[in-house]
């Protein structure tokens, strides 16, 4: 009995162990340790086994004691083949003691190198260290687990994830460790992209949202908080419906279940709310996601901000709606053409430009199409005759795309056409209406060549005169002239240079007129007066060619206006001139009357219509112009500079009117011009004075002395010639700087004449300084330059001086601004009477010679010259003589008419 306990004590142990079996799943330690109890137990069977064949009362016992191993054995060799995993046995140093399982490939060695070695010879050294970490941990803690791997296999890169357990008990020193490899590649890569992919969804600029079938939120990326304002922790949980805005039409809700229902993808526009209330715009695509078995589990759903989108898309819009406005608003035809030569935009303006082809100029048209359009319409007078070879050309310099052409249009315009090539093959072109450029050069040219005319006229006109000047001169300084023959040879220089002089006054008016430096004299006169005055001063020359001459006044009686008289004469004076120039046969009428004005004001205005020769319909543009005429060569009929037009337009425009015409070549022509005029008291109006003339200031004499600066020699010597006359005592020097000087040596004179132009100290700087010399501040200066104009008067009194004069000097001028400033000397000698009834004789028989424009009146001139000669008529005697040099007829009769008139002597 005792022997049975002892062999039921010593068996005790296993009774106890099929119930502590590993299973399948053990964890490491748990299989390590089953495989040590299994040794013992083969160790206690074999014991039990001797001890049975001592005692054979155990020998069933054992029977069933080794069936019970075996199957335990067998359950461990199915769990061990069932872990997937390599086992090793390692000591504390590392060294390989057992490879329990193996894959060979995977393996780092073949098993039989593996035994014996060391993890550090084996593993490279990046798996070796964390081996052995792992080592040194599970002798702290008993275990360790999770730490990865990686080795370099024949298969490729792989990743092993490892578990270690200590086995023995004793110490650390003496462990072994179990350690299970576990090949985790796949999972470990699949980790790796999952990774990424959750990097790709969190670091996505575009919100992402992952929700369930529900429709419960269960992913919210940071974008997503960054555009709605709601954090993960804020959206998680909630129905994705708190991004709603109430403001997506019912209809695009319904297509968003309906796609969804179906499992299909939807994509659109929505606009959601944000946190804070506000709302944005997002392009959204929600797709579903499915599970293994092909079931929609859940729905992600992207959005992309549009606001910024849309707000570009408003600001291309604009861009584009700019372009398109800056294009229409050019005033310039705008044009492309795509690389097909096929019409893909224009603008208005280029429509425009060809107004009765605008209809074929539609978008996709060719541009030989469209050019053939214009051919059948007429439109390009270039291709009359030539139309095919015409069309070739131009298509051939369009598709050049550098081409820059001037192109005439049917109605009379003219197209300066560019066209470039795009990059891309389009060409851009532009139409620029040139029509007025062209006319202006067609205008300029035209002027230039009336300027050239003109300047051939007035070379006449001057020559004319001129030679009468050198011719007396040179007679003049020939010996043993008679006194007679002196006096009546300087006369006709004299009257030759008042006939420059009056061209030059002409020229210089419509420079004043035209620069609007002219002076308006403006005064009471009665307009039916006018009329009268002008037609006594025109019948004469007018019967004499055979024309009635008529003037009508339409306004009332007696009415009297305010204006400048004498402007108005001198504008009816030309008008006329030309009439009577100009008509061979029939009559001529002066109309004048009231006109209502364009803002509700009094106008007058005068019209003289004549029977002439009219003027041509070429000639018409350009006759208010400067410089030109009709007929400008010099070999023309009817003499004259061509100025006259033009002064009375001018001065019709400088009086606040205008002047025009209407004619008819060959049979008529009506001149006319209104000016705004106020009706005055005709109590107010005045006689016109008798006209200033020469030589009215001959008998004045003046004392004191005169300072005369001037550098031109012949200036010096007839300018103190004529202070001589007026009875002044006169020093004469050559420039500014010699004044000065002469200023500091000697006492003050009463009056200084200094020219303006001079070397060395001009005129201007030289009074400047004169007038710091002690005794001269007070000094009269008198201004004595070329200079005619308003501005350079005042620069002259700018400067300092006191009064101006114009060269060339008349007498009668110098006399009257000597006297301005120095007392006269005893006043004028007393003038014999005149023989009345020689004059009427001398003027009847001067009247009909000058009425008919004779030539032998300037001969018979001279003996009326001579007997007016130291009277009170040689000034009016002296005017008539210098409109005959001037060939002036009408005027020089109309001057007779009114000395007879003013000595009663009208015949």
């Amino acid at each position: 009995m005792r022997f049975v306990l002892a062999i039921f004590l010593l068996l005790g142990p296993f009774t106890a162990w099929p119930a502590t079996a590993p299973r399948a799943d053990a964890s490491v330690a748990q299989s390590s340790h089953l495989i040590d109890e299994l040794r013992r137990m083969n160790a206690y069977l074999a014991l039990a086994m001797a001890l049975a064949a001592v005692a054979g009362g155990v020998a069933v016992h054992a029977v069933r004691l080794n069936r019970r191993l075996q199957r335990s054995e067998a359950d461990l060799s199915a769990a061990l083949r069932a872990i997937p995993d390599l086992i090793f046995e390692l000591d504390g140093q590392g060294n390989y003691l057992r490879v329990r399982k193996s894959q060979d490939e995977l393996l780092a060695h073949p098993k039989s190198d593996l035994l014996g070695r060391n993890v550090r010879d084996v593993l490279p050294p990046e798996a070796a260290r964390i081996v052995m970490e792992a080592l040194e941990a599970a002798k702290e803690r008993g275990s360790d687990y999770g730490r990865l791997i990686r080795l370099p296999l024949d298969k490729g890169e792989s990743w092993f994830e490892l578990a270690v357990a200590r086995r023995s008990a004793g110490p650390a020193e003496d462990s072994v460790f179990i350690v299970l490899s576990r090949d985790v590649t796949a999972r470990y890569q699949a980790e790796e992209g999952f990774q990424r992919l959750s990097q790709v969804v969190e670091q996505s600029p575009n919100a992402i949202v992952i929700a369930d079938t529900a429709g419960l939120v269960e992913y919210v990326n940071p974008a997503f908080t960054a555009l709605t304002g709601y954090a993960a922790d804020e959206a998680v949980g909630r129905h994705a419906r708190l991004l709603m805005s109430g403001r997506v039409d019912a209809a695009v809700r319904r297509a968003v279940r309906q796609t969804l229902a179906r499992g299909e993808v939807w994509e659109g526009e929505l606009v959601n709310r944000c946190r804070d209330g506000g709302e944005y715009v997002t392009l959204t695509s929600i797709s579903p996601l499915r599970d293994r078995r092909g079931r929609v589990s859940h729905f992600v759903g992207i959005q992309i901000d549009a606001t910024e989108l849309r707000e570009a898309q408003r600001q291309a819009r604009e861009s584009e709606q700019l372009l398109r406005s800056s294009i229409e608003a050019i005033g310039e035809g705008f044009v492309v053409y795509d690389a097909d030569d096929r019409l893909v935009f224009c603008n208005e303006e280029y429509r425009a430009s060809f107004p009765r082809l605008a209809p074929f100029i539609e978008i996709g048209r060719p541009f030989e199409e469209i050019l053939r359009h214009g051919l059948a319409l007429g439109q390009f007078p270039d291709a009359a005759g030539r139309q095919e070879a015409w069309l070739a050309e131009r298509v051939a310099v369009h598709r050049q795309g550098n081409a820059e052409i001037i192109q005439h249009l049917d109605d009379g315009r003219w197209l300066k056409i560019r066209e470039r090539r795009t990059p891309l093959g389009h060409i851009v072109g532009f139409r620029v209406d040139i029509s007025e450029l062209v006319r202006a050069k067609e205008a300029a040219e035209a002027a230039s060549r009336a300027k050239s005319q003109f300047l051939a006229t007035m070379s006449h006109e001057i020559r004319t005169p001129m030679n009468g000047i050198l011719g007396m001169a040179q007679i003049l300084s020939m010996p043993k002239l008679a006194e007679q023959q002196r006096l009546e040879y300087a006369r006709t220089l004299l009257g030759a240079g008042q006939s420059l002089l009056a061209l030059l006054n002409d020229m210089l008016d419509l420079a004043k007129v035209e620069s609007g430096r002219i002076e308006l004299d403006e005064q009471a006169f009665v307009a039916a007066d006018l009329l009268a005055e002008l037609k006594g001063l025109f019948d004469e020359p007018a019967r004499q060619k055979g024309l009635s001459l008529s003037v009508d006044w339409s306004g009332p009686a007696g009415r009297a206006y305010v204006a400048d008289r004498h402007r108005l004469r001198q504008m009816l004076v030309n008008l006329l001139s030309n009439a009577v120039k100009f008509t061979e046969h029939g009559a001529i009428r002066v109309e004048a009357g009231e006109i209502a004005g364009e803002s509700g004001g009094r106008q007058l205005e005068f019209a003289v219509e004549d029977s002439g020769i009219g003027i041509p319909e070429s000639s018409q543009a350009r006759i208010f112009e400067p410089f030109s005429q009709a007929d400008g060569s010099i070999s023309r009929h009817y003499a004259g500079t061509g100025l006259g037009l033009s002064i009375v337009r001018s001065l019709a425009r400088r009086m606040g009117g205008d002047a025009g015409f209407s004619s008819t070549a060959g049979r008529e022509s009506r001149f006319w011009f209104h000016i705004p005029a106020a009706v005055a008291d005709a109590a107010a109006v005045e006689s016109p004075a008798v006209p200033a003339t020469p030589g009215e200031a001959i008998a004045a004499r003046f004392s004191g002395r005169v300072l005369f600066v001037d550098d031109h020699p012949l200036e010096r010597s007839v300018v103190s010639a004529l202070l001589v006359k007026l009875g002044l005592d006169v020093s004469v020097v050559g420039d500014g700087r010699q004044a000065l000087d002469w200023l500091a040596a000697n006492a003050p004179p009463d009056l200084v004449l200094m020219d303006c132009q001079m070397p060395v100290l001009d005129g201007y700087q030289a009074t400047a300084e004169l007038r710091r010399i002690p005794g001269c501040a007070g000094l009269p200066v008198i201004a004595l330059t070329a200079g005619a104009f308003d501005s350079d008067r005042q620069r002259c009194l700018d400067a300092g001086m006191d009064d101006f004069l114009a060269k060339p000097v008349l007498f009668d001028e110098l006399a009257a601004v000597i006297g301005h400033w120095l007392p006269s000397s005893g006043g004028q000698a007393a003038l014999p009477e005149i023989d009345t009834a020689q004059l009427r004789a001398w003027i009847a028989e001067l009247e009909p010679m000058l009425a008919s424009q004779q030539f032998d009146a300037l001969g018979r001139f001279r003996g009326l010259r001579e007997f007016a000669r130291g009277t009170r008529i040689e000034p009016w005697v002296d005017e008539i003589g210098r409109l005959l040099a001037a060939f002036q007829f009408p005027q020089a009769l109309a001057q007779l008419r009114e000395l007879a008139a003013s000595t009663g002597q009208e015949s």
